[in-house]
């Protein structure tokens, strides 16, 4: 019995692959690697359990493709990512909600960039190792506040409304002169040392947890509290052309990014373990695993949330010449079947 049904299935194999045999040019247009511009932080751990667990790989031979090479390049911020993306040197650039933004308006009727998916909700926290500084208003002119990038990030974004819920919509750029770009690493290193000019930071976790595990760090505010509740952090995004060109691989990486948030609810501490491999992260894995399990700190979705709000902002404030009417507008539609904003 067990001989006939292993022959019954060699059978329909076979006929399969004739089948697909017969669909050569499809399979050939797919591409043989997927060239990722990879950032730092917990907030990419998808990312991170994706290349872990080879979940691109698994779900390409799922939909009949040759599981293509999966490479990452190490970058300091989005906007690299986005100069990457832009020169050819990578297939998906990684980075925040606001970055992607950006080059959606920008590539509109060229290259059309647009989301592929998000990776999670978390807030920017204000941190500052200055005394001196109990609330925005002892901002003074000599203080400076580091970012990963200025005017285009997040970070900067959020500086921009917590500044006009101080002082009112016209005094929105006031903490502008005072940001300057850093890498999370050096952030950390200046709030930790307390000597260096930049003694203020617009953090993301666990980074926040770094400085204040070190040094007198206070949390000012978070960009919870200045937009109004949770929102995406960040997402990864593509050409319109990489898609088109291959988009068996393009729901593989989808595909692949959903299975990785759901991997990281059922199993914070192995997602931990996979941070601190990836990242060589000095943070106990129980302190990870604890930041994982926290939705107020972050929670892991491929869905979109409250980004359409953070789009009319940058567009209000004039950082995007284009107002999208819906959040697909700039994501790909393989994610449009969502109950995202």
């Amino acid at each position: 019995m067990a001989t006939g049904c292993f022959r019954a299935l060699a059978t329909t194999a076979g006929a399969v692959g004739l089948l697909l045999s017969g669909l050569p040019t499809l399979a050939m247009a797919e591409t043989t690697e997927v060239r990722f511009a990879q950032l730092y932080s917990l907030t990419y751990l998808p990312a991170y359990i994706v290349y872990e667990e080879k979940l691109i790989e698994k779900h390409a031979t799922r939909l009949g493709i040759p599981a293509p090479k999966v490479t990452t390049n190490k970058l300091s911020s989005g906007p690299a990512g986005n100069d990457a993306l832009i020169s050819g040197n990578v297939d998906i650039a990684m980075g925040g909600i606001t970055v992607l933004l950006t080059l959606w308006d920008k590539t509109q009727g060229t290259m059309n960039v647009r989301g592929i998916a998000t990776m999670c909700d978390s807030p920017i926290f204000l941190m500052t190792v200055d005394p001196r500084i109990k609330s925005l208003k002892d901002f003074g002119e000599g203080d400076r506040i580091a970012v990963s990038a200025v005017k285009v990030t997040m970070q900067a974004l959020f500086l921009n409304l917590a500044a006009a819920r101080e002082w009112g919509w016209d005094a929105r750029f006031k903490l502008d002169p005072l940001t300057v770009s850093m890498s999370h690493p050096m952030s950390i290193q200046a709030l930790r040392t307390g000597k260096m000019e930049v003694k203020n930071y617009a953090a993301i976790v666990p980074y926040n947890y770094e400085v204040i595990a070190a040094s007198n760090a206070r949390q000012l505010m978070t960009s919870y509290e200045v937009l109004g509740g949770a929102h995406t952090l960040n997402a990864f995004w593509a050409t319109e052309s990489w898609v088109k060109a291959n988009p068996k691989t393009y729901q593989a990486v989808l595909a692949a990014f959903e299975e990785a948030a759901e991997l990281i609810t059922k199993d914070r501490e192995v997602a931990a373990r996979t941070y601190a491999k990836w990242e060589a992260s000095s943070l106990p894995i129980a302190d990870v695993a604890r930041i994982i399990g926290t939705p107020s700190e972050i929670t892991f979705s491929v869905t979109p949330n409250r980004t359409l709000m953070i789009a009319e902002t940058m567009h209000k404030v004039g950082l995007l010449k284009t107002k999208p009417a819906t959040w697909t507008d700039y994501f790909h539609a393989g994610l449009h079947g969502k109950n995202g904003s």
